[in-house]
């Protein structure tokens, strides 16, 4: 059993971000090359259209900075939510116990230290699958998982 998200994959062409970024960088050649001359101001908004443009061709700018992902398998659990921030990284021997909310999870380990992942803002159904991989793996190697809200159905 395993569950795989990247937060950062591609995604659709939107051809409205596309335009908008074409449109911010022609008056800016007009503007600050041509008439100004400032070739600094150029490249500052020169940088900001092509930003636009790589989130219209579906590339997330985020992508250059760092990784967004869950990853649950069958040997350890990776969440890592922030793409700046370090991640939770457990093999499920080293859970004690695990903590289930439709919006949090705690997650307890042997050594008694605790990490929280608040996943309150990723989208429903991924959420869900994700809650409901841990549930299954958390039974099977018989970690105590408490659950709370319509995760107690589950």
């Amino acid at each position: 059993m395993e569950f795989k998200h990247d937060f950062l994959q591609n995604q659709k062409l939107s051809w409205i971000y596309i335009i908008l970024g074409i449109l911010w960088i022609l008056p800016s050649v007009f503007y600050d090359l041509l008439q100004d001359e400032r070739v600094s101001k150029f490249i500052f908004f020169l940088i900001i259209g092509l930003i636009i443009i790589s989130r219209g061709l579906g590339i997330p700018f985020e992508k250059l900075f760092g990784k967004k992902f869950i990853y649950v398998s069958e040997d350890r659990l990776l969440i890592k939510l922030k793409v700046l921030k370090k991640g939770i990284v457990l093999g499920w021997d080293e859970i004690a116990s695990l903590e289930l909310w439709p919006g949090k999870v705690i997650i307890t380990t042997h050594n008694a230290g605790e990490q929280s992942a608040d996943i309150s803002e990723t989208a429903p159904q991924v959420r869900h699958d994700f809650l409901q991989t841990i549930i299954r793996i958390a039974e099977q190697k018989k970690i105590d998982a408490k659950k709370h809200g319509y995760l107690n159905n589950i």
